[in-house]
């Protein structure tokens, strides 16, 4: 066994004297021969991997498996993690993970969850005390994590190559053993613990794995996984070097505390060949005899427990194991039929409360009540029907939580909780109940509830994943719409509503916005262009009053329903009529010559294809905005110039305004530990002494109002006075979409508010008990104060910008005249 520092030479060497040792919890190919079965003559083997506590350090433990293969010239077919993994997807996830803060940390699992890297081998793990117990509790029965990275859930059972894979997650603790599961974000500190704590019904469910009393079966189960030992455990091994390295188990020990009180009868009820564990950072091993139930029973092969440490330089983190197969053997992850038979038994268990759950026990039941829930031929037979004998686990890993970004801090809010997809699609081929689904309809917390990544992201991203095909548009019926845009306003609100607490980029929301009403027009009922402009104002109103800090959805919601105007016109006068420059004068003077868009009767399907020809363009003119934009740079920013900008590593606009200058920046109040930041960083403080070198000022906008002024990031208001003073002209970088028809006249009737403990830490607050601390996220610069503002396809002075709006939008839309 070696740590990632150690040298290649160690590494080999301590593999062999594992696998040399006569005594070896991890058995050798050896001892593996040796085995009671001897009818069985095994021409391959299974090479596995064990880690101990994991603690979120996957990168160091697919290293070193790495360096092994490379050694030995063999692939490892599977790794097996014993708790602690650490799951952290984003920062909001560590709100929900029980330790000290200086634990709290990101690791390296979040790469792997957002698809940056892939897990190298098939791994398999269960849960410990240090989880990310809010992502735990979307999969109670088990699911995918991430590609090729399998959670085992509270309690269950695997197969991979042919052997049974048990595990248990969680530590014992004796005041939550026998209460039931109802741990769900948000989490109060109670919970939060009780959370990662074993509950008796697990533990129920497991001991059904027994050997059925018609049938004796020496070894019911492979190889079980728990993250604390069986208390006892220390009896079978050598506990005066135990305690040479751990002196303080000693009271433990002798008290029979040392871990998982009922875990040992467990062991003995099941006789598992391998027990893994590890929690008490340490390695150890022992080997548990069993004797058959009479003489002419073959006697169970003793189960070997081996615990490892933690992963840091010199400690025995990771273990390799070869363990003989059937030469036929698959090697893919599958469901255990026994345990789908046991899991749909004692499904009547299955509840969320606080309170104890009652098992059955032969002492406690009458004759004709159940107690013994170990499944009958005939109750393993309808799960194989149910899955049609096909029990490959699924690899249907969908994204839940929004991954973490680079721009990402811990100020984070805390994760929602979600339904997720593997355990809806499990339970209902099992027909079981759904506990993900009974969690989210936990009463009181259901507004805390997340609309799934992978939804939002088939929503922008693959937008025929909903509406139909564009041939088929003429053959499609309205009938069937009612059904279709439900689903889509309750998708594109909570995209909008989490966008409260994370606010996403105004590319993004531009995106999201013309995508949702692009679904209203392809599957709308509408018969004239004034009943689709009707449409699209009502959905567009109560996608924009859910968060009416957005201007952007707004603006793009006025752009949609110019083209709507526009569209309709061409159908009924053509392209001609509707363009001729001569009648331009004419139609202003005499506009009542020209009727009004209620009074013009489209064909709807004409309209519906037109329009949405007009709307993927205005996408694509989206798309090609930042790049169009970092074209303008090079004639207003010079390379002898020095930039004074406002947080220019959070700035995708900036960042791309940019790319193609070589000019000195300076970064207001920006982040200096960004190893992708490239400008020099400086503090608010210092902003009128380097303005009097300055000789421009680059800002981006949140949105451009009528009058010339702008809505742009908290803190930007200063660094535009100091300008000013020093008659240094100011540039504001904006894309179309945030070009606003609206007047505000009070930012603080709009503005949002970030979190309190941006400014000033959580534990620094108590201090200050009767303080208000106010956070606004927003500026607004008078029209005054900028110079110029670059778009696009062009540079306006802020009394021109009318003119644009007047370009993008209809004047009876945000005027409220029909």
């Amino acid at each position: 066994m070696s740590t990632p520092e150690s040298s290649g030479e160690n590494v080999k060497k301590e593999e062999l004297s594992l696998n040399e040792a006569p005594d070896a919890t991890a058995g050798s190919v050896d001892s593996a021969q040796e085995a009671p079965n001897k009818l069985m003559k095994p021409k391959r083997f299974l090479r596995l991997a064990v880690a101990g506590c994991s603690h979120g350090e996957m990168d160091k433990i697919y290293e070193t498996l790495t360096q092994w293969e490379i050694q030995s010239g063999k692939k490892y077919d599977l790794l097996i993690c014993t708790g602690d993994f650490q799951a952290i997807r984003n920062y909001g996830d560590l709100h929900y993970m029980k330790c000290p803060d200086k634990f709290k940390q990101l690791m390296t699992f979040y790469k792997y969850y957002s698809g940056e890297q892939v897990a190298p081998v098939l791994t398999i793990f269960i849960g410990g005390n240090h989880e990310s117990s809010g992502y735990m509790a979307e999969l109670p029965y088990g699911g995918w994590v991430a590609p090729n990275i399998y959670y085992m859930g509270y309690s269950s059972v695997v197969r991979f190559a042919g052997l049974r894979i048990a595990g248990l997650s969680g530590i014992y603790d004796t005041k939550d053993f026998h209460r039931g599961h109802f741990e769900r974000p948000p989490f109060k500190f109670g919970p939060m613990i009780s959370a990662y704590h074993v509950k008796s019904v697990d533990m129920f469910k497991l001991q059904q794995l027994r050997s059925r009393d018609d049938l004796f079966t020496p070894n019911p189960v492979d190889i079980m996984v728990t993250h604390d030992w069986p208390a006892g455990i220390t009896d079978y091994g050598d506990v005066h070097g135990l305690l040479q390295i751990k002196p303080y188990f000693e009271e433990s020990i002798q008290s029979n505390k040392l871990g998982n009180p009922v875990a040992m009868g467990l062991l003995n009820d099941i006789r598992p060949k391998y027990w893994f564990s590890s929690h008490m950072h340490c390695f150890f091993r022992a080997e548990v005899p069993h004797d058959a139930p009479n003489s002419s029973l073959p006697t169970p092969e003793p189960t070997k427990f081996l615990a490892l440490d933690k992963p840091l330089p010199r400690h025995r983190f990771l273990e390799t194991i070869n363990i003989p197969i059937e030469e036929n053997a698959q090697m893919q992850l599958e469901y255990d039929p026994i345990w789908l038979a046991i899991m749909k038994n004692t499904d009547r268990f299955t509840e969320v409360t606080e309170r104890i759950v009652h098992l059955p026990s032969p002492a406690s039941t009458s004759r004709n009540e159940r107690w013994d829930f170990r499944p009958t031929d005939e109750e393993i037979a309808e799960v194989d029907e149910l899955f049609e004998d096909n029990f490959k686990i699924p690899d249907n890993f969908r994204q839940t939580a929004p991954p973490h970004q680079p721009t990402d801090t811990r100020s984070c809010p805390p994760s929602l909780y979600y339904r997720n997809p593997q355990t809806m699609e499990f339970c209902q081929k099992l027909k079981i109940k759904d506990f993900n689904l009974l969690l989210c309809q936990v009463p009181g917390k259901t507004d805390f509830i997340g609309e799934p990544r992978y939804m939002i992201e088939q929503l922008a991203t693959n937008p025929n994943e909903i509406h139909l095909d564009d041939n088929d548009i003429d053959k499609q019926s309205s009938n069937m719409s009612d059904e279709k845009i439900e689903k889509l306003r309750r998708y594109i609100f909570v995209y909008f509503q989490k966008r409260r607490l994370k606010r996403d980029d105004s590319y993004a929301i531009a995106k999201q916005s013309m995508t949702f009403f692009k679904q209203l027009v392809l599957h709308g009922k509408y018969k004239s262009i004034k009943d689709l402009i009707n449409l699209l104002k009502q959905e567009g109103e109560q996608l924009y009053n859910s968060h009416p800090t957005e201007f952007v959805i707004k603006n793009m919601l006025f752009l949609a329903l110019k083209m709507v105007r526009e569209e309709g016109r061409k159908i009924v006068f053509g392209l001609d009529q509707f363009y001729d420059p001569s009648e331009s004068l004419n139609k202003l003077v005499n506009p009542s010559d020209l009727p009004s868009d209620s009074e013009i009767s489209a064909d709807p399907k004409k309209l519906r294809s037109a329009v949405v020809t007009s709307i993927d363009e205005i996408v694509g003119e989206i798309e090609d905005c930042r790049e169009n934009l970092a074209n303008q740079a090079g004639h207003h920013i010079l390379t002898t110039d020095t930039v004074i900008t406002y947080k220019f590593s959070s700035s995708p606009t900036l960042k791309e305004f940019f790319k193609q200058t070589r000019c000195c920046i300076l970064s207001v109040d920006d982040n200096p530990t960004d190893p992708n930041i490239t400008a020099n960083v400086i503090e608010s403080v210092e902003i009128l002494g380097r303005m009097r070198s300055a000789t421009r000022v680059v800002l981006s906008a949140a949105a451009i109002l009528p009058d010339g002024s702008c809505i742009t990031p908290a803190g930007t208001l200063a660094i535009c006075l100091a300008a000013k003073r020093h008659s240094v002209p100011v540039l504001i970088c904006a894309a179309f979409y945030k070009l606003t028809p609206m007047f505000v006249p009070n930012l603080d009737e709009v503005n949002s508010h970030g979190s309190p403990t941006d400014i000033l830490p959580f534990s620094d607050a108590l201090k200050y008990p009767s303080m208000f601390i106010s956070n606004p996220l927003f500026d607004l610069i008078p029209a005054q104060l900028v110079s110029l503002y670059v778009t696009h396809t062009s540079a306006i002075s802020p009394a021109h910008i009318y003119r644009l709006i007047a370009d993008y939008y209809h004047p009876d839309d945000f005027y409220n005249v029909d």
